[in-house]
């Protein structure tokens, strides 16, 4: 997952990755640059899928892009996020014609129940560090196992 800006300024680490098959989540794009920063990402076993967070987002979108498919990130989601909670997210993409995956408040019921309206994977953020094979240390461990729904605020834009 990168900006647009963290992608046009790292052109020798996503260089290194053509070639390889993997998924780039673009996120924080401007859709007067879009279509020029898609074509400069466009490379062999590269999926590109664009971030977005509610329908504002999907209106901005010029229509016949080249990119794999709609990354959504709800509301509910750490960091930058849209404005739609992610079961909204859910309802709004499922309607669309491109394959989606879905970031934010994800654990695993509600993975099964993305997966039942139709996205094609989910991201599972934070809960990634409570995994035993996760190399946080015990202290924030203990800290991210206590973390509940009231515990993140918004921010700025």
């Amino acid at each position: 997952r990168v900006t647009a800006r963290q992608a046009a300024a790292r052109g020798d680490w996503l260089e290194a990755l053509a070639g390889r098959p993997h998924w780039l989540l673009l996120a924080d794009w401007g859709s007067a640059d879009l279509p020029r920063l898609l074509e400069a990402l466009a490379a062999d076993r590269r999926q590109v899928w664009l971030e977005v967070g509610g329908a504002a987002d999907l209106d901005r979108v010029p229509a016949g892009l080249p990119f794999h498919g709609w990354a959504g990130c709800g509301a509910d989601a750490g960091g930058l996020s849209g404005a739609e909670s992610s079961f909204v997210l859910t309802q709004r993409l499922a309607r669309l014609d491109r394959p989606f995956l879905i970031r934010g408040g994800i654990g695993v019921h509600t993975a099964a129940a993305c997966a039942v309206a139709g996205a094609h994977a989910v991201v599972l953020d934070d809960v990634l560090h409570l995994l035993r094979e996760s190399a946080l240390p015990p202290r924030w461990r203990h800290l991210v196992e206590r973390l509940g729904l009231t515990d993140s605020a918004a921010v700025g834009a």
